[in-house]
């Protein structure tokens, strides 16, 4: 757009508004625009003569008093030719041409986040240190560095939730942000685990009885929010109907498992995985179809499938297990 466009397309603007102002507001407006002509002025894209002719013009029309035209034609443009200029591009109503926009960024997603808590043995279960780790924070002080010691009853132990300082059972429990699986059984490989969970955020690592032609994982699942116990365990019951082999204490919201371990015999067998997506979207897997890329399904409340991924049976998601244990009240 040229000065002399938007110095016109300005004119106009103001004269089309003075011109429509109702009557108790024409001073008003008169004043205004002035102000708003003398910062075109200001730029140099409209001269003080055609800005004060036009106006008073518009002005007499109206039939103001000749001195107020005067006087607010001069306060108002000596207010805008020492103001900032700041005008024409931003005001649709009179600019001829329209304005490219900017491309917009997409806001990039939140990280996605894993919390819980550490516990320095299996029979140390008071102070908990808690963590808050991306996966990359994970894969950094846990997963890639696996703790090397003669036996597994040596190393520390974690949950996805956090627990008051005085112990891990479920009266401590205080916010569940996750799952962990045991895959124990049916030899699952990374490409099963990854086709199970790959459209959501998962950590995963083989444990210390893995072994190449009997492979056991922990697979850690952060939510999108916390959960009640009632909650968790539908939750549980939705991974063992996407993977066969889930050791059933999953199920249960107080359970801690060892962190990454190997022996001097088992160190060349260690791999662990990160796959990276959304949180699980918790509220849908308990109330809608649930398809993140994997082709899973939801589980809504008062029906789930009747067998598992290893065709074995298992009972109905309802709502008394969503609200079971006196849970009305979620982990918040």
């Amino acid at each position: 757009m040229t000065g002399f466009q938007k110095g016109k397309g300005a004119l106009e603007y103001a004269e089309r508004t003075l011109r429509g102002a109702s009557k108790g507001t024409r001073h008003n407006t008169l004043f205004s625009m002035a102000a708003f002509l003398g910062r075109v002025v200001n730029e140099g894209d409209l001269s003080l003569s055609e800005a004060e002719s036009t106006l008073r013009t518009a002005a007499k029309s109206l039939d103001l008093e000749d001195h107020r035209i005067r006087a607010n034609l001069r306060s108002g443009l000596s207010k805008g030719m020492k103001s900032p200029a700041r005008h024409l591009d931003g005001l649709r109503a009179f600019t001829p041409e329209p304005r490219p926009r900017p491309p917009e960024n997409p806001r990039p997603n939140p990280a996605v986040h894993f919390r819980g808590s550490k516990f320095k043995s299996l029979e140390e279960t008071s102070k908990p240190e808690r963590f808050d780790w991306t996966l990359e924070e994970l894969a950094a002080h846990m997963l890639k560095t696996p703790s090397r010691v003669g036996d597994k009853e040596h190393l520390e132990m974690l949950a996805l939730a956090y627990f008051d300082p005085s112990g891990a059972r479920e009266e401590h429990l205080l916010e569940q942000h996750g799952m962990v699986l045991d895959v124990d059984k049916g030899n699952n490989t990374e490409e099963d685990l990854r086709g199970a969970f790959g459209g959501v955020c998962f950590a995963a690592h083989t444990t210390w009885s893995h072994r190449p032609n009997d492979q056991k994982w922990r697979v850690l699942i952060p939510y999108s929010r916390t959960v009640s116990k009632g909650e968790h365990k539908a939750l549980w019951r939705w991974a063992s109907n996407k993977l066969a082999g889930l050791d059933p204490v999953g199920e249960r919201p107080t359970q801690r498992y060892f962190i990454p371990g190997v022996s001097p015999e088992t160190e060349s067998l260690y791999v662990h995985i990160e796959n990276k997506g959304p949180a699980l979207d918790v509220d849908a897997v308990l109330t809608e179809d649930y398809n993140p890329a994997a082709g899973g399904r939801g589980l809504r409340p008062g029906s789930a499938r009747s067998e598992a991924a290893d065709g074995a049976p298992r009972r109905a998601v309802n709502r008394d297990d969503l609200m079971s244990e006196e849970e009305a009240v979620r982990f918040t």
